[in-house]
């Protein structure tokens, strides 16, 4: 009910995309169905419209889909769909209802692929906001940051001058079974919200193209303060391990093979920071514009490079 009764400010969000880049409902992507649930409660008036990838996005950056047909499978309002495993292989999605009126379309194409083919071909307005998840997972630091889909989401609306926020919860265990946790995923889901609301109602408009990443612990207090905050800068650290297949494996000396191990995050993060926040219970706000930074070079350069 908390969701029900937010202070979106005098001009709330009319009309609302949702992207992310875990996809539909699965062990993976967790949150998307009671999200957008949830976030139907807390903007009833809004028009909400729902673009996601039709497979796991995850780490694949602002990459978009050049070569090839995306297809783009149109959905009845207020069904969501579920996937189908055939062992370990997806073969295809049945549809369940999503307890709201959004309509939602499936793309086979990368988050940044989905916020173009909505906002350009599919949506039928021009959104107000673009919420990017929830994602499964921190997208705390400048490494992570920049390998996300999630944040790819985000940083493509802002590119389109369309205000846009990052969802992520991260978590230390991940339950073996989504399936009895509600409780859990709607807590998290309703923070993510409460936040989404208090950015859109004090939203900086002097600050062209602004965008903002959005992380808190799946562990969270129900109702944790909000936290600005900076990214950490830090490097992955070794995220792939060796694949051994026994003795004669390595008889082919021109080849080895490797698989994703694990992320490791630092635990001494400085006081600030976006992991730093979470780890202390914050809901961690970073600020961000879409481009690169630049640097600022010894004035003498210049001159030193076009020397003879």
């Amino acid at each position: 009910k908390a969701t029900e009764t937010i202070d979106w400010g005098e001009q709330p969000p009319f009309k609302i995309l949702l992207v992310n880049d875990d996809g539909p409902p699965s062990p993976a992507s967790p949150f998307i169905s009671t999200f957008i649930e949830l976030l139907s409660l807390a903007v009833p008036y809004a028009s909400i419209y729902v673009c996601i990838p039709s497979t796991q996005q995850s780490w694949v950056s602002k990459g978009l889909n050049r070569f090839g047909t995306i297809t783009c499978k149109h959905l009845e309002k207020g069904i969501f769909p579920y996937p189908i495993f055939s062992g370990q292989d997806l073969v295809g999605h049945g549809q369940l209802p999503n307890r709201s009126n959004a309509q939602c379309t499936i793309v086979d194409g990368s988050p940044a692929t989905c916020v173009l083919m909505a906002v350009h071909h599919l949506c039928p307005f021009r959104p107000d906001l673009v919420i990017s998840g929830p994602n499964l997972g921190q997208n705390c630091g400048t490494s992570y940051m920049l390998s996300s889909g999630t944040l790819a989401g985000s940083i493509e609306s802002s590119l389109l001058n369309i205000r846009a926020i990052s969802l992520s919860i991260a978590y230390d265990h991940l339950p073996a079974d989504w399936t009895s946790e509600e409780e859990g995923i709607r807590r998290s889901c309703r923070t993510l919200i409460r936040a989404v609301g208090r950015l859109w109602k004090f939203w900086p408009v002097v600050v062209d193209r602004l965008l903002y990443n959005v992380n808190v612990k799946y562990e969270c207090h129900p109702n944790p303060q909000i936290r600005l905050c900076t990214a950490v800068d830090e490097s992955y650290g070794p995220l792939f391990a060796e694949v051994h297949r026994g003795s004669d494996f390595h008889n082919d000396a021109h080849q080895s093979e490797y698989v994703f191990d694990k992320c490791l995050f630092r635990n001494d993060s400085p006081p600030g920071s976006d992991r730093w926040a979470i780890n202390n219970g914050f809901v961690a706000v970073t600020p961000l514009l879409p481009r690169f930074a630049e640097p600022v070079l010894p004035s003498t350069l210049a001159d030193c490079l076009n020397c003879t």
